[in-house]
């Protein structure tokens, strides 16, 4: 007896998050206070699961449907480059003096190659990328450019630094796409995003189409309005911070639903289906790594079922970690198996 349109819509607008106006510090709606979550289905593209079940209803009742496919139709890898280094830069030196810290380590990092940097992970994670030739990928570093009024921001790399052009050096060699990473000032004032967009746009002498909001803080409508309105056509924020899965209740991308002016619009959302943050953090989901590697398996195993779309979000910071660069390897292995 359910509507599965209206329930539908009530998932991909994000209607509760609409209505409930309950966020966490960095007000970003809670994944927990969800719905899906609390009823214990997020992990679930529920919204193609309707689609199956309509499927069957209108076949079941004499019309003739193509079959459907499983298997993941593609493969979004995304980084987040919050920050491009650690000790490439005076302030980061001088504190592993001070401190008494890896005090070899930064002068190696900062005397030497990017790539003696901790952080500076970037040719281990393409290599890992490309392990996955032979499937549907699209790879794609969220580069950040504010303007430094949130302490949220600081990046510690800026776009005329040599670090940062032998970056692009090496996503242009690994068909790496650069999307912007919207600030963390730009989700408290979407007006910020035109003009980091521009900056971007300038730095690398390409469009840019693609976002992801820093902290993946994205408070729509106002936000999403501004990407239309600055030439993005596809945002990849759509992940709760504090526990992976469907926030938008499918596998698939989706036009976003302005469900204020009821319509609908040509800006594409591609869920976030997980991130290594959300997996790891004592504040979020807190797995251990088994235990986060048989998660993913589980969504992964969701977004095959519906023939939907895999998308990861991994730092270049996080892999630095050793549970982190074992988790992405194995979840790399098992999706080119």
């Amino acid at each position: 007896n359910a509507d599965i349109v209206a329930s539908a819509f009530f998932l991909l607008s994000r209607y509760e998050e609409l209505i409930n106006t309950a966020r966490d510090e960095h007000g970003r709606f809670a994944g927990k206070n969800s719905l899906p979550c609390r009823a214990n289905f997020l992990h679930r593209p529920v919204v193609d699961e309707y689609g199956r079940a309509f499927r069957k209803l209108l076949k079941d009742n004499g019309f003739a449907l193509p079959d459907e496919t499983s298997g993941i139709n593609k493969i979004f890898l995304t980084h987040d480059v919050d920050k491009l280094a650690y000790y490439r830069n005076l302030r980061s030196l001088v504190a592993a003096f001070v401190h008494g810290k890896n005090r070899k380590l930064a002068l190696k990092s900062f005397f030497g190659k990017p790539e003696n940097d901790c952080w500076f992970t970037f040719p281990w994670l393409f290599e890992q990328d490309n392990l996955l030739k032979n499937r549907n990928v699209e790879k794609i570093c969220f580069v950040l450019k504010a303007n430094k009024t949130c302490i949220e921001d600081r990046t510690k790399y800026n776009f005329r630094n040599k670090d940062f052009l032998h970056f692009l050096e090496l996503c242009q060699k690994n068909g790496v796409q650069i999307g912007l990473h919207a600030s963390y000032a730009a989700g408290k004032n979407p007006i910020f995003i035109a003009q980091e967009k521009k900056s971007l746009e300038k730095a690398i002498g390409q469009s840019v189409t693609f976002n992801r909001n820093h902290y993946l803080c994205a408070r729509e409508p106002q936000d999403f309005r501004t990407l239309i309105h600055s030439g993005i056509t596809a945002d990849f924020t759509m992940g709760y911070a504090d526990v992976a899965g469907f926030r938008l209740g499918t596998s698939k991308a989706v036009r976003w639903i302005d469900a204020i002016r009821l319509e609908i619009t040509n800006l594409h959302l591609h869920h976030l289906l997980m991130m290594d943050n959300t997996l790891s953090d004592e504040k979020y989901m807190h797995l251990t790594e088994k235990e986060a590697f048989d998660y993913a398996v589980q969504l992964i195993a969701q977004t095959e079922k519906f023939n939907g779309d895999l998308s990861l979000l991994w730092h270049n910071s996080s892999v630095a970690e050793s549970y982190h660069r074992n988790l992405y390897s194995k979840i790399i292995e098992y999706l080119a198996k």
